[in-house]
């Protein structure tokens, strides 16, 4: 089998990848999917009935021994539907085989496999934007003297001067007191606020050295996607170039793109030999593909109660020859 290159192995990988998802889109997979589940239901259900049955008394023992019975039976037919329900996607599959690959368009779009690289963002826009200047340091209010109010009525004939003298040396010692201490803490306001700047400026310094670090890292990897997307894309203009004179390794290449449209089952091998000769232009094809044994030999399972036994319909070796896979063939070569 002639080997892949690189931009054939990824073109055949998305082709199996889109197959897949096409089957499993299918109604013939959901349908085996839900066969299988009622099958592991089944099996669960009559599990449990054969323990119920165990720990029955005497006179459950009929009942509960017939509920494991029909269960059983259950179980199985369920295992028939799925089995049955696989082979018929097994030859739903051989049957359209051919016929989805002669319906496929062999032309490849070679500009389709240029790379251009996907950077993802940047991961610290936090570090991007200088950070904000704290709020300045302000002074505080001046504090006001207030005089006390002066003794009335009375009390400010009786002893009230002298009273009134007392209360407003003390509130003056306060006063002083308080504005000595708004002076101080004024005065103290520049050496604050160089200390704010400074330590801002340090901050901001700290965020500057990681976002230098950071971008470093991020255009290196960028570059490395560069890198790589720029060695693809010069292997392939490499390979458009070797098709213009027809050079045998772009033939070969763009060969083994095409038949990389055809996705086959697992089950079956389909090999392609080919050879180009450069100085005649000529290609020459070949293709294996397996022979009537790759269909499955048989054609539907059925369940027996009377021997409680599953067991498969053979499918006439003249049915296997005969299918659609190899009448196409049959058809495609006439």
């Amino acid at each position: 089998m002639a080997k892949r290159g690189f931009f054939a192995e990824v073109h055949h990988q998305n082709q199996v990848a889109a197959r897949k998802r096409e089957q499993a889109q299918r109604a013939a997979a959901r349908q085996h999917a839900a066969a299988v589940r009622q099958h592991e239901a089944a099996q669960r259900q009559a599990e449990r009935a054969l323990a119920q049955a165990t720990r029955a008394s005497a006179a459950e023992q009929k009942a509960a021994t017939a509920e494991a019975k029909r269960l059983h039976i259950a179980e199985m037919e369920a295992d028939v539907e799925s089995r049955n329900s696989l082979l018929a996607g097994q030859y739903e599959q051989l049957d359209t085989l051919l016929a989805a690959t002669l319906e496929v368009d062999d032309f490849v779009d070679l500009e389709s496999f240029r790379t251009v690289p996907d950077h993802p963002p940047f991961p610290r826009p936090d570090l991007l934007n200088p950070l904000p200047p704290p709020p300045p340091v302000m002074a505080p209010l001046e504090p006001q003297w207030v005089e006390p109010d002066p003794p009335k009525g009375l009390g400010g004939m009786i002893g009230g001067k002298k009273r009134h003298e007392e209360a407003r040396q003390q509130a003056w010692a306060a006063h002083a007191a308080t504005h000595q201490a708004w002076q101080a803490h004024v005065a103290q306001i520049p050496t604050l606020q160089l200390q704010q700047m400074q330590a801002h400026q340090t901050a901001d310094n700290e965020r500057q050295a990681h976002l230098s670090m950071a971008q470093q890292t991020y255009d290196a990897e960028c570059a490395t996607r560069q890198a790589a997307a720029d060695e693809s894309n010069a292997a392939l203009d490499e390979m458009l170039a070797g098709l213009d004179v027809g050079a045998e390794t772009a033939v070969h290449e763009y060969v083994t793109i095409v038949l990389g449209n055809s996705v086959y089952p697992d089950d079956f091998d389909v090999r392609h030999d080919f050879a180009f000769d450069a100085a005649l232009r000529e290609l020459t094809l070949t293709v294996t593909i397996p022979g009537p044994e790759a269909v499955p030999a048989s054609k539907a399972f059925k369940f027996t109660k009377a021997t409680d036994e599953i067991t498969a319909t053979d499918l006439p070796q003249k049915a296997r020859k005969d299918g659609g896979l190899y009448r196409l063939l049959q058809q495609s070569a006439a």
